[in-house]
């Protein structure tokens, strides 16, 4: 499919279609004769106007979920879905182009709805002093801040986040999860994986991981969780 039908069938289908499901995912990873378990027989679904967080401690698999969700890593079993498209039959062409539509539209002749967009974001995230600064000039909360606004200014109707609020101070924190809280209010489906007590409490469904070593050869059953539908 050309990036152009990507996006078109992105337009259909983000108004009636589910924006996010994960089917029976699991996420196994060898260690030696073992076996890290991220996650097995994982189902979910994340509706439009909503945020889930992924919650665990540091080193608990919230990042390799993420990135299996993300489509920059295949997860061990299962279908990841993103608005009706199952990821695993998606060319890594068509991944980086739905990740990334940043490219095309500066392309746009009228820029002017996208420079005023990019405005109304640095004001809400507090950053338009660094309008004018380049990445390596920036300090590590100001660089965050910067990324979450770039992956916002397109109203992506999917947006993860993996540990949005980890080089902010409380105040700052806080600002950014109303920040994405209010683009959830807008239409977007968020999923975020966070062990801060302010992103958890902000989510409107929490799903803790936390990753275990099992033996390679033992008969592990699926995990008992039920199959996560948010309202």
């Amino acid at each position: 499919m050309s990036d152009r039908g990507m996006y078109a069938r992105i337009e259909k289908n983000r108004r009636d279609s589910v924006p996010l499901r994960l089917e029976h995912v699991s996420i196994v990873h060898p260690v030696g004769r073992n076996a890290l378990v991220i996650a097995r027989d994982l189902s979910l679904i994340l509706q439009a106007n909503s945020v889930l967080c992924i919650s665990g401690r540091s080193g608990s698999g919230k990042s390799s979920l993420l990135k299996a969700t993300a489509g920059s890593a295949a997860p061990t079993s299962g279908q990841i879905y993103w608005l009706d498209a199952d990821v695993s039959s998606l060319s890594r062409r068509t991944i980086d182009a739905a990740r990334s539509g940043l490219t095309a539209a500066l392309r746009r002749r009228d820029r002017a709805p996208l420079v005023s967009r990019a405005r109304d974001l640095m004001c809400r995230l507090e950053i338009e002093h660094v309008s004018d600064k380049y990445p390596a000039a920036m300090s590590g909360g100001e660089a965050q801040r910067v990324a979450i606004a770039r992956a916002l200014l397109l109203f992506p109707p999917i947006l993860i986040l993996d540990e949005p609020t980890s080089s902010l101070d409380r105040t700052t924190a806080d600002k950014v999860i109303e920040v994405i809280k209010g683009e959830a209010a807008d239409g977007a489906a968020v999923l975020v994986a966070s062990h801060d007590p302010g992103v958890i409490h902000g989510a409107d469904s929490v799903v803790p991981i936390e990753a275990r070593l099992e033996r390679a050869d033992s008969r592990v059953q699926g995990n008992e969780r039920p199959f996560v539908q948010l309202a």
